[in-house]
C-alpha cells in the first residue's frame, strides 16, 4: 500500500516526519515545490532539511520540544519548506511569523514563546534594514553580505544575540532512516491575537498534521470533484502565504501526502501571474481566499486554457456574487467553499456541488469526522433553524494554547472548540454563519482585532484615545478604519507613519480621521458601531450603508 492509500487511522498513528520519510523512500525523485525561485524534489528537500537539522544541532544541542521561529517569505519558499521539516526532524516546534511583522511584534511573539533560535531570511532581512535589524538585536548583521539561503539567529529573551550563522544547500550524508520524533509531540504552534492584542498560540501536534493531510486530500479537494483524492500527479497551486498554519496544514502536508506537486506563488499576490501559472504548470487544483479570486475576475477574459479542476476558498465571507464572476470565468470548474479557524486547522466544513449552486453564502456541511453542534448562552443545543453559537468537534483540532490554560479552557470544552461564530443550520442541514460575536477585522483572509491597532495609534503623543472599525471593501471584504481624539498637531499621514513602524502593513488603517469625542456605552466602552453611525458620513454614504445595516 502507497502513502496516499493509507488510512485515517493509520496515518493517525504517524509522526509528520515519518509521513515525510515515506513520501521520500516510495518518490524521491518527483517534483515536489515549485517557486518563482527555482524547485527541488522530495529527495532533494529531504537533503536540506537534514542539512538544516544538523546545523541547528551542531549550534544548541537536542531541541526536543524546543521552539524555533521561521521568519521568511513566500519568494523563499524552498528554504520554508526545508526549515520547516528539519525542526518536525528534531522533534521541536515551529512558530512562524508573518513576513510583514514589525520588529515589535515579532518580538512581542518571541517574548511569549521564548525561542531557542530565529532563522531568517535575506529578503526579511533586507526589508528590516539596519535599524530593524538592529532593534531585533543584530546590528552587526548585513545580509548583503551573507550569500547563504538563511540565517540563523540565537535568541536570548525576545531579542537575537549577535551571533549568526549562514545556511545555503550543499551536499551531507544521507540521513538516518527516521527523526525519532512521536505522534503526539507538538510540532506547531500558530498565534493569533486576542481582542486586547496578547498574542495567543495554537498548538498542534505532528499527528495532527498527517490527519489533516489526509483529510484534505481525501474530502476537501476531492469532493467537489466528484470524490477524486489529490494524488501524484496533481498539481497544487496556492497564494496563500505560507507562514500561515492554513497553508502548512492545507497544502505542504497534503503534497506530502499525495504525492503531488506544490506550487508557491510569490510573497505579493500578482492575479494575472497567478492565473498565467494555472496554465504554465497545468494546475489542477487551486486553494485561495476570495479576494485573491475577485481580483482574477476583474482581468481581461483568459485565453483558452484547461483551468483548474476545483478551486477551493476559504478564510472570508464568499458572496453569491463572487460565486457567479468565478463560474463565468471558469465554467468547467469546480468551486468549494469550507470553514475553518486558526483553531480548528483545515476546513471543518465544506459547500459545494448542489448546495453550492442552491446557496453560495453557506459554510456547507461538516467534514467527516467533524462535528458540528449550535449552542445557546447555557451551552445547551438550540433547535433547528434557531441561532447560537457554532462549536466543532474534530481529531487533530488545536490540543490548546501555549502556556495559557485560562484560554484554553475558555475555547475548549470536553473536545469542542468554541469558534466565537454565531450561526445556524437550515432545514436542508446547510449551516450558515451569522456574524462573529467577537470584533475581529477580516481583511482579505488576515484576522486581527481593533485593540491592537488602537494601542499603536494611542502610543503616539498627539493622540488621546482611538477607535478602529472595519467597513466593506469589494476585494479585501473588510477595511479597518480609524477614528482618533487628538491632543496635538497631528494629522492621518502623521499617524498613518507612525502605525507603519509598530504593526504589519495589513493591519495598517485605509483611513484616519480626527473626531471631537468617541461614544461610549453605560460601562464607559466604546461603542464601535455608534462610530460608524456617527462618524459615517466622513466616509461617504456607500462605504458605510452595508456595514450600518447588517
Amino acid at each position: 500500500m502507497t502513502l496516499s492509500e493509507s488510512s485515517f487511522d493509520a496515518v493517525s498513528a504517524m509522526s509528520a516526519a515519518e509521513l515525510f520519510d515515506r513520501r521520500v523512500q516510495e518518490t524521491p525523485g518527483a517534483a515536489a515545490i515549485r517557486t518563482i525561485q527555482g524547485e527541488m524534489t522530495f529527495g532533494e528537500w529531504r537533503q536540506r532539511a537534514w542539512s538544516i537539522r544538523q546545523l541547528l544541532a551542531d549550534r544548541f544541542g537536542a531541541l526536543t520540544g524546543e521552539r524555533i521561529v521561521l521568519w521568511m517569505t513566500n519568494d523563499e519558499a524552498l528554504a520554508y519548506a526545508s526549515a520547516f521539516q528539519a525542526v518536525i526532524d528534531a522533534a521541536a516546534i515551529t512558530v512562524a511569523l508573518d513576513d510583514r511583522l514589525a520588529v515589535a511584534e515579532a518580538r512581542r511573539v518571541m517574548r511569549e514563546a521564548e525561542p531557542r533560535a530565529l532563522l531568517l531570511t535575506p529578503l526579511v532581512a533586507q526589508r528590516l534594514g539596519d535599524e530593524g535589524l538592529a532593534a531585533l538585536g543584530t546590528p552587526s548583521l548585513d545580509p548583503s553580505r551573507l550569500d547563504v539561503d538563511m540565517i540563523v539567529l540565537p535568541v536570548a529573551g525576545d531579542g537575537c544575540i549577535d551571533d549568526p550563522l549562514g545556511w545555503a544547500p550543499s551536499d551531507v550524508p544521507d540521513p538516518p532512516a527516521t527523526s525519532g520524533a512521536r505522534p503526539d509531540q507538538d510540532v506547531m504552534i500558530a498565534y493569533t491575537s486576542g481582542s486586547t492584542g496578547a498574542p495567543k498560540g495554537a498548538l498542534w501536534t505532528q499527528s495532527a498534521l498527517c490527519q489533516y493531510a489526509e483529510r484534505v486530500s481525501n474530502a476537501i479537494y476531492a469532493d467537489p470533484r466528484g470524490g477524486r483524492p489529490l494524488r501524484s500527479d496533481d498539481v497544487l497551486q496556492s497564494p496563500i502565504p505560507l507562514y500561515t498554519a492554513a497553508s502548512i496544514i492545507e497544502n505542504l502536508y497534503p503534497a506530502v501526502f499525495a504525492g503531488c506537486t506544490l506550487v508557491y506563488e510569490g510573497r505579493r499576490f500578482d492575479a494575472l501571474a497567478s492565473e498565467t501559472r494555472m496554465r504554465e504548470h497545468g494546475t489542477t487544483v487551486y486553494n485561495g481566499v476570495p479576494p485573491h479570486y475577485a481580483l482574477m475576475c476583474e482581468l481581461p477574459p483568459p485565453p483558452a486554457q484547461r483551468a483548474p479542476e476545483v478551486m477551493v476558498t476559504s478564510g472570508s465571507a464568499f458572496t453569491a456574487e463572487l460565486y457567479r464572476r468565478m463560474r463565468e470565468r471558469w465554467p468547467a470548474t469546480a468551486i468549494a467553499n469550507w470553514y475553518g479557524l486558526n483553531e480548528s486547522g483545515t476546513g471543518q466544513t465544506l459547500n459545494h456541488g448542489a448546495d453550492m449552486e442552491r446557496c453560495p453564502g453557506s459554510i456547507g456541511r461538516p467534514i467527516w469526522p467533524t462535528e458540528v453542534r449550535i449552542v445557546d448562552a447555557a451551552f445547551e443545543p438550540v433547535a433547528q433553524g434557531s441561532e447560537g453559537e457554532l462549536w466543532m468537534r474534530a481529531p487533530g483540532q488545536m490540543s490548546g494554547y501555549f502556556r495559557n490554560p485560562e484560554q484554553t479552557a475558555e475555547r475548549l470544552h470536553d473536545g469542542w472548540l468554541r469558534t466565537g461564530d454565531r450561526a445556524m443550520i437550515d432545514a436542508d442541514g446547510l449551516i450558515h454563519v451569522i456574524g462573529r460575536a467577537e470584533e475581529r477585522i477580516n481583511r482579505g483572509g488576515f484576522k486581527f482585532y481593533p485593540g491592537e491597532i488602537e494601542a499603536v495609534l494611542e502610543e503616539h503623543p498627539g493622540v488621546r484615545e482611538a477607535a478602529v472599525v472595519a467597513v466593506p471593501h469589494a476585494v479585501l471584504g473588510e477595511d479597518p478604519v480609524a477614528f482618533v481624539v487628538a491632543t496635538g498637531d497631528v494629522d492621518e499621514e502623521a499617524l498613518r507613519a507612525h502605525c507603519r513602524r509598530h504593526i504589519a502593513a495589513n493591519k495598517i488603517p485605509s483611513r484616519v480621521l480626527l473626531v471631537d469625542e468617541l461614544p461610549r456605552g453605560a460601562y464607559g466602552k466604546i461603542v464601535r458601531r455608534e462610530v460608524l453611525r456617527r462618524y459615517g458620513a466622513l466616509l461617504g454614504a456607500d462605504a458605510t450603508r452595508e456595514r450600518l445595516s447588517a
